[in-house]
């Protein structure tokens, strides 16, 4: 326990204290200062308080740089109040009037004995948000911002969500949670009016969307036209065209120009290539002229996502088209032949001249033939006349010979008969001349060959002249040749004899 002599020191201290307290507060006036919380671009600035009755009061507004923008001296009422008009902020901030807090310092000559803020903020709109997916069922959890500024928020169970906006052009863009994909819009907003903006989100997946079909023939004619035709559609039309297929592909509900598209008719692919102008893909698919019925699927792809629709294609066959080939064909065909017959008749004429030609010049070696061949058979004439002549002398000439020949043999047989010693010595000469002839006749024998051969030759060579001769000149001819043989063979005879 605390001895009563240290008890009444520091009683007496602390009434000394409370003493020296309340005197120090009673000489420093008591001023309060209040305004609004939050103020506008073009809003007017007004503080207010309680102060000792007519009191000089300083105020001095601080900007959130720390540098003052107003400062002004009022007087409090005689009831211990006062109210100050301060400044009016721009239209927009500025570099002396930023956005952000602002500090109210109030005192006296002294210095300030009492502060207060409030915040200089744009007049803000506000844009209610709502966030749907295609069956028009709210999306919760979704995140809304305006790009490139901090304002958000998220939807609510209603796939509702609040922006405050100052006035301007923004960008708002939801990011919903999988599997929607992201969308944005543009919107204006002046404070402090209000806006509703509502958002479709798409699924994300890959569509196909047949704007169009139309069917062309041979001539470039339309044969079809269909607007929009649903899938399984049956699409009719002759052979020998063209099918042309328009589609838009849609990627989360979006149109895209990079996808890759084709069509598969009859085993074949064809490519679609995309339209800048029409906004579309178009297929070009030929079509042949035969009786066909058969799907043709289209097909797209982008990214890892894929479609296809299936329509059915009936092809009839195209008489018409045939008919018009064939007559080309035949106009194709009398175009070649009427070139054909020109050139043939060009050849005709051709001909005819060198026909001509070489007909005089066959009649002219004909007729020298003929000529030829009258010589030829004058001088045959002649000779085989010359020639039975030169027989008969010959005849009469061996005749006369025959008769000299066997009287000398007859001599020479008495000569033999008287002579028989001498023959027998002479034997050995007569073997030698036996001999001798011998070989003569073997020499004859040859040149009679050669000479027959000869006379052959020349016999042939007749012939292949005097063809076109009758067969009298002919026969009169050989009949020549062989009395001239047998007067040869008969020389020889007789040569033989003598021998």
């Amino acid at each position: 326990m605390m001895s009563r002599k240290y008890l009444i020191p520091i009683l007496a201290l602390f009434v000394l204290f409370t003493v020296s307290s309340v005197n120090i507060l009673a000489s420093a006036p008591v001023i309060t200062v209040t305004t609004a919380p939050v103020y506008h671009p073009g809003q007017t600035v007004v503080v207010e308080g309680t102060a000792p009755p007519n009191t000089e009061i300083g105020i001095s507004v601080y900007n959130p740089n720390d540098v003052v923008v107003c400062a002004t001296v009022v007087n409090s009422t005689s009831s211990g109040t006062y109210e100050a008009v301060l400044f009016t902020f721009p239209s927009t901030a500025t570099s002396e009037y930023p956005y952000g807090t602002y500090t109210v310092k109030v005192g006296t000559s002294t210095g300030f004995t009492n502060e207060t803020t409030f915040q200089f903020e744009p007049e803000l709109a506000t844009v209610l948000v709502e966030v749907f997916n295609p069956q028009n069922l709210p999306v919760s959890g979704a995140k809304v911002c305006a790009v490139g500024t901090p304002y958000s928020a998220i939807t609510n169970s209603t796939g509702e969500a609040v922006l405050m906006l100052p006035s301007g052009t923004y960008t708002i863009k939801v990011i919903p949670p999988s599997p929607y994909v992201e969308t944005e819009k543009t919107l204006t907003v002046v404070a402090p009016q209000s806006y509703t903006l509502k958002f479709t989100v798409e699924v994300e997946e890959l569509s196909i969307d047949l704007n169009k079909v139309m069917g062309f023939n041979s001539t470039g004619g339309i044969e079809v036209d269909i607007t929009s035709p649903p899938p399984g559609t049956t699409i009719t039309m002759l052979g020998n065209g063209t099918l042309c297929i328009y589609v838009t592909v849609y990627y989360a509900g979006m149109p895209v120009s990079n996808a890759t598209v084709s069509a598969m008719f009859d085993n074949m692919m064809y490519t679609g290539v995309y339209n800048s102008t029409v906004g579309m893909y178009v297929i070009k698919i030929p079509i042949p002229n035969v009786q066909f019925e058969g799907d043709f699927v289209i097909n797209a792809t982008y990214s890892t996502f894929t479609a296809s629709e299936t329509m059915l294609l009936s092809i009839e066959y195209n008489q018409e088209q045939v008919i018009i080939e064939l007559h080309n064909e035949i106009n194709t065909l009398m175009m070649y032949l009427t070139g054909n017959v020109t050139e043939l008749e060009n050849r005709i004429a051709m001909l005819c001249s060198y026909l001509s030609g070489n007909v005089t010049k066959l009649d002219n070696e004909i007729t020298a033939l003929e000529t030829e061949v009258s010589e030829l058979s004058s001088y045959l004439s002649g000779n085989v006349t010359k020639l039975d002549n030169e027989i008969a002398m010959l005849s009469s000439y061996l005749s006369g010979n025959v008769t000299y020949f066997k009287k000398e043999i007859c001599t020479l047989e008495g000569q033999l008969q008287n002579d028989t010693t001498q023959l027998h010595t002479d034997t050995q000469e007569i073997s030698m001349l036996s001999s001798y002839l011998s070989g003569n006749i073997t020499y004859f024998n040859t040149e009679i060959s050669k000479l027959n051969s000869s006379l052959t030759g020349q016999i042939s060579k007749a012939c292949s002249k005097i063809s076109s001769i009758t067969t009298l000149v002919y026969g009169g001819l050989i009949l020549g040749v062989i009395a001239l043989i047998i007067a040869i063979v008969a020389v020889v005879m007789v040569f033989r004899k003598v021998a």
